[in-house]
């Protein structure tokens, strides 16, 4: 077995990969490291390996890693239907309503954290994910996948460049967790 086989994925952008098999996909630790290897711990920016084999599939499945700290800014999918199992490490769901105020927190986390290691949304709402530990995690949503149309950004949260309302931000959510 190799270290990386980096044979079975396609790299489509520098922190995207789908499979090349487009009839059974298979993951091990080595395809992990590649995720993980495929990473900017510096700007804290995720990596992904979907497990779909296209943007139009109606079923959208994803390997994601995200490094401690990073930021995914609040958002919500137009799919609705949406779910998150943990491999490994912790995160933090936070839900807010439509604009900002944070409704809840739940906390999750891999088999050896006692925390719950699933969470599953019917209806989608607007949510960020406090990353504790490096974690990797399986994402379900609907597809298909339109660019720009598929995900809403909260207008009421800073984007990753705006550093100073990104502190603000980050007060607030620490103030409820």
């Amino acid at each position: 077995m190799k270290n990386i086989n980096k044979s079975k994925w396609v790299k489509v952008s520098k922190k995207e990969f789908y499979p090349k098999n487009l009839n059974i996909t298979q993951l091990n630790k080595f395809d992990l490291n590649l995720l993980k290897k495929s990473t900017s711990k510096k700007n804290y920016t995720g990596s992904r390996i979907c497990l779909h084999t296209s943007i139009k599939d109606k079923i959208q499945q994803m390997i994601l890693f995200h490094p401690k700290g990073s930021y995914i800014r609040p958002h919500k999918s137009i799919s609705n239907e949406e779910s998150y199992m943990i491999l490994n490490g912790e995160m933090d769901v936070i839900l807010f309503d439509n604009f900002g105020k944070i409704k809840t927190k739940i906390e999750l986390g891999d088999l050896k954290s006692k925390k719950s290691f699933f969470f599953r949304m019917k209806k989608s709402l607007f949510r960020t994910m406090i990353i504790k530990k490096d974690t990797i995690f399986l994402e379900v949503k609907k597809g298909p996948f339109v660019k720009n149309k598929s995900t809403i950004y909260a207008n009421w949260a800073p984007k990753k460049s705006d550093k100073k309302n990104l502190e603000i931000f980050f007060l607030k959510i620490r103030k409820f967790i």
